[in-house]
Parts: structure tokens; C-alpha cells; sequence
């Protein structure tokens, strides 16, 4: 159900609705002047891309750090290509996930993370192609106190020629 959270000035911190003990639905946070603070919507629990944040004067926030994508090739020695994902965020902890959909349901697999990167490792035997669409959701930790989810896709094409 519905929950509220105050300041200690009895300024009202945030509106959330839960379901299951996790946030789903439309999150609102304000400032301790009660202006709105950010809108997010969640589900079960994870906060989901589209995030709102707005300074204390109203003005709307629409820069966020980018996730960059790189690819380290070990093709003559390894037969593998690593996908690093790196975020050049001010704010650490950084979480990466590998979305997959499968019956209408999406699955999330956590990717580790150090110091705001991870990568996926893929194998590609000699005379193969591999040609895979990945979909990628970022959790970036912003200045203000909320999760900026941002979904990316990468379309990695390698062939292993050895």
C-alpha cells in the first residue's frame, strides 16, 4: 500500500506505493522546502527508466553520466571477446544488469561490478560468427539520491577468422 516519509521538519520526503514489501508504481521525493525532488516509477522494487529530478527552483535535471561499451578482442589467443561496460559517474555503485525476454517475462541477470564497470565475456570458436543483440539496464546512483535506470542495446557482430 501507500506509504509516506517526513523530514524531521514534518516536510513530507517522499510518497511511494508498495506491493509485496518492494516499491511499484509512481515514486514522488521532494526537498525539505517541499518542492517536488524527483518522480520515478518502480517495479517490484526496481527502479525503471524515466526518472524525473528537479532542482529547487523547478528547473527539470536532463544531463546524466553515458555508459560506454567497448569491445576487447582475444580472438587469436583466447577465442573470446570481452564487452566492457564502463559508467563515468561521480557517484559510485554503479549497477549493470542483461536483460533477457523469454514468455513476456524479462529476466535480469546482475552483472559484477568494480569501480563503475563490468563486462560480459563471449566465445567465439574459429570460422563462427557470432551476431547477438544485447540489452543492457544501468542503475547509475545520481547527486541527488535516486537510481537514473537507463536501457541499452549493443549490437555485437564478431567473426573469428582463425
Amino acid at each position: 500500500g501507500p506509504s509516506i516519509r517526513y523530514y524531521r521538519n514534518g516536510q513530507v520526503f517522499e510518497h511511494s506505493n508498495f506491493e509485496q514489501g518492494k516499491k511499484h508504481g509512481l515514486s514522488r521525493k521532494y526537498h525539505k522546502d517541499g518542492s517536488l525532488l524527483s518522480e520515478c516509477e518502480f517495479e517490484n522494487g526496481h527502479a525503471m527508466p524515466g526518472l524525473k529530478e528537479y532542482k529547487t527552483d523547478g528547473t527539470l535535471i536532463t544531463s546524466y553520466p553515458d555508459v560506454q561499451f567497448r569491445e576487447i578482442v582475444y580472438l587469436a589467443d583466447r577465442n573470446r571477446v570481452d564487452l566492457e561496460l564502463s559508467c563515468k559517474s561521480t557517484v559510485n555503485g554503479v549497477k549493470y544488469y542483461l536483460l533477457a525476454k523469454s514468455n513476456e517475462e524479462i529476466s535480469r541477470t546482475y552483472l559484477i561490478s568494480e569501480n563503475n564497470a563490468s563486462a560480459l565475456q563471449y566465445y567465439v570458436k574459429p570460422g563462427e560468427t557470432l551476431n547477438e543483440q544485447i540489452t543492457i539496464l544501468a542503475e547509475i546512483p545520481t547527486e541527488l539520491g535516486n537510481i537514473y535506470a537507463r536501457e541499452l542495446q549493443y549490437k555485437l557482430l564478431v567473426s573469428n577468422t582463425e
